[in-house]
Order: structure tokens, then C-alpha cells, then sequence
């Protein structure tokens, strides 16, 4: 019996990767794989854009090692969202002989179509990123300049929430990265920037929230 590896993702701690793995185990029984519980790995609150992850490290291991023979992803984002290190990561499996399913996707390495799409894909993975990206800039820019001018912040709906105590625009700007990026507590980021874990978390709250431009332009 061929054997499976589970990989699943989600980029903040508050989001649950309970229904990736459910449909990941039920896709493992249909195609008839072995899963062992210990090849179910998950990394939760760790971004896509890195492709240091420590489980999926783990999974690159048993890709390497031979020691699985499928990998199954709902989708090819909880991968990566980088291209080339998606494609590093196909170009490993293809020369260990290790088959690649995406079900959300109909991707399935072990056919030319499925591969030519992957490559496709990874592509659009990148470029929605890149996006997200640019639309976060542009609205972390209209909120700065919105607070120097009347030194207000402003939720998506426009209510005003006053002058944040302690949390500049730079510092709410270093939590976002300390949360998304780097996956730490609040307490953790407190210490790294010097202000309550009840402010950090209720600043990073409304920067969620305040996830669209002047325009209504999204941001997530």
C-alpha cells in the first residue's frame, strides 16, 4: 500500500486547519493510502510567502527520504506563495518519484495535465499575494496620512477610533509583521515593542478590520 503525507496551513493562529485535514484523510482513504496520524502535519499562523516551515520541512524530509510516496494539499497556496519555491518543491518530488495531489484543484503530478496546471497555479498563487500585498500598503499608507492630518484612526465601516495609545502606525506595522510573519504570542510581541499585549491585540484588531482603502478597495 502506498503511503501518504497530510500537509495543511493557515496563516494566523485564530484560523482552524480542521476541515483541510478532514477532507485530506477522507481523500487518503478513497485513493486507498496508508496515513499514519504522525504524517498528518500542520503548521498553523506561519505564512505562506516563507518556505521555512517547520512541518513542512517534515514533509520535504519524507519527500526526500522516500519515505512518502503521495502528498496531498487541498490547495497549491498551503504549499507556498512563492513560485520558485513551490516549483523547487514539485522539481523535488518528480525526481524522488513522489506524487503530489491537490483535490481543491484537480492537481495531480502524476499526469501532464495536472502538471502543467501546478505550474500555471503557482504562478496565480504569487500574483494574488503580491496583490494582497500592494492593496495592505496602500492602505496602511491612507491611514497614515489620515492620522497625521486629524490624528484619527478609522475602521473599514469609517468610524473614528481616536489616537492610539502608544501604537504608532511603524509599531502597528512591526506587530503585523511579528504576529503574521514570524507567528509569536502577543506577550512576545509586547516585549518586542514595548506596549500591553491588550493594546497590541486591539490595534492589530482594527488594522484587520480597517482592511479597506478610501476607495473600498479590499485588503485581505
Amino acid at each position: 500500500m502506498n503511503r501518504a503525507a497530510v500537509y495543511a496551513r493557515v496563516s494566523t493562529a485564530d484560523q482552524s486547519v480542521e476541515t483541510q485535514v478532514s477532507r485530506l484523510k477522507a481523500l487518503a482513504g478513497q485513493l486507498g493510502l496508508e496515513l499514519p496520524e504522525d504524517r498528518v502535519l500542520v503548521d498553523a499562523g506561519v505564512t505562506g510567502r516563507s518556505m521555512e516551515r517547520p512541518q513542512f520541512d517534515r514533509v520535504r524530509e519524507l519527500v526526500q527520504s522516500r519515505s512518502a510516496d503521495v502528498v496531498l494539499v487541498t490547495k497549491l497556496d498551503r504549499l507556498g506563495r512563492s513560485t520558485r519555491g513551490v516549483l523547487e518543491f514539485f522539481d523535488l518530488a518528480e525526481a524522488n518519484g513522489v506524487r503530489v495531489v491537490c483535490s481543491d484543484q484537480a492537481i495531480d503530478t502524476a499526469t501532464p495535465v495536472g502538471r502543467f496546471t501546478r505550474t500555471i497555479l503557482a504562478g496565480v498563487a504569487e500574483l494574488e499575494a503580491d496583490l494582497t500585498g500592494i492593496r495592505t500598503q496602500d492602505r496602511l499608507s491612507y491611514l497614515r496620512a489620515r492620522h497625521r492630518e486629524t490624528g484619527i484612526w478609522e475602521t473599514r465601516s469609517g468610524k473614528a477610533v481616536g489616537r492610539p495609545p502608544r501604537i504608532t502606525i511603524e509599531v502597528l506595522s512591526e506587530i503585523r509583521r511579528l504576529r503574521e510573519s514570524d507567528g509569536l504570542r502577543w506577550a512576545q510581541i509586547a516585549l518586542r515593542v514595548h506596549a500591553p499585549a491588550t493594546s497590541c491585540r486591539k490595534w492589530y484588531s482594527v488594522w484587520k478590520r480597517a482592511g479597506s482603502g478610501p476607495a473600498g478597495e479590499t485588503g485581505t
